[in-house]
């Protein structure tokens, strides 16, 4: 079975190594204070390029982003769902279908990585967006990592559970838009700098090709 989902997990071994790697380039290559109040950021020379082009915060591309993510975590939320309505239905959480159990399991884990990234950061956002607050820490995306995180699951229910070929790939591509649109309109908001989103989506991508391999273990199918 392991040799199944043998090709998810050399991807997310390559995805984990690219972002520990990246991450050690944003930590300690060309770091200026070049944030609000002073606060050192790797990378500068990039990340203040592409904040100035992008022409500092924007309240609408904000709020937008906050929208479809929430729709992204409605769409988690409904996998969820499934769990309780299949355990109550076999009387049983034991017989619930494995891919669902792992998705429980799959979500502890996003969420705990979330707290992780929350706490520990090595960038502050280029922008204060909450004055009593003050500096926010910033790497990586917490919202790009569960989008991609969310949708990346979602996606691989889609591709296990939809038969037909067509409704699938439509399925499938309108996900992984609305994704690519809300990392878009976060980046466009201009509260993360270029290197939060991208560490986000590389640690996003480890969790969800952990997940793929979970599916491939038992589902030769998937």
């Amino acid at each position: 079975m392991f040799r199944e989902s043998k090709k998810y997990v050399v991807r997310a071994g390559v995805f984990l190594a690219a972002y520990l790697v990246f991450t050690l380039i944003v930590r300690f290559v060309n770091v200026e204070p070049i944030g609000p109040e002073g606060s050192s950021v790797g990378l500068a020379k990039l990340n203040g390029a592409v904040f100035n082009r992008i022409g500092g915060f924007h309240a609408g591309f904000y709020k937008l982003s906050n929208i479809l993510g929430a729709v992204i975590l409605l769409g988690g939320l409904f996998i969820a769902l499934l769990v309780v309505l299949q355990a109550i239905q076999k009387r049983s959480i034991r017989k619930v279908n494995w891919d669902l159990k792992v998705y429980i399991l799959y979500g502890i884990v996003v969420l705990a990585v979330y707290l992780i990234t929350e706490h520990f950061s090595i960038n502050w956002r280029p922008v204060i967006i909450d004055a009593e607050k003050g500096l926010e820490l910033s790497y990586p995306s917490s919202h790009t990592l569960l989008s991609v995180s969310v949708i990346g699951a979602v996606a691989a229910q889609i591709r296990l559970r939809v038969k037909d070929s067509g409704t699938r790939r439509i399925l499938l591509i309108a996900v992984w838009v609305l994704a690519a649109v809300t990392i878009l309109a976060r980046f466009l908001a201009g509260v993360h700098w270029t290197t939060d989103i991208i560490g986000g989506i590389l640690l996003a991508m480890v969790l969800c090709e952990c997940y793929c391999a979970a599916i491939k273990y038992r589902y030769r199918r998937f």
